[in-house]
């Protein structure tokens, strides 16, 4: 998460900051990277539709990153942390049609 929160600090001084597109391109480079590395519960290349509903195994946490490419916005990712039950069943609804972030576990 140190990274992602980096490309946020990087991102929020984007207009002031000369340097700031630079380091948030390398920044979201290497959480591409980063994500990509790492053993997934789930991975999905892209989504059907804009909703996405997924069964989770049953574990204490899972961080859920998305990432976008778009012709109108450079750096379109998302990242939830998300709290898990062990005494239910642990599902996640994503929600991709409109700004909205990603909804915690049901």
């Amino acid at each position: 998460m140190g990274t992602a929160n980096e490309l946020k600090a990087a991102l929020k001084v984007i207009n002031s900051d000369p340097d700031a597109i630079q380091r948030a391109e390398t920044l979201y480079g290497q959480l591409e990277k980063l994500v990509e590395n790492t053993p997934a519960l789930v991975r999905v290349r892209s989504l059907p539709r804009s909703e996405y509903l997924f069964s989770l195994p049953v574990v204490r946490k899972v961080v859920v990153f998305v990432f976008d490419r778009s012709e109108f916005e450079s750096f379109t990712y998302s990242t939830q942390a998300l709290e898990m039950s062990s005494e239910r069943v642990n599902e996640a609804l994503l929600n991709f049609s409109s700004e909205e972030e990603c909804r915690g576990a049901k």
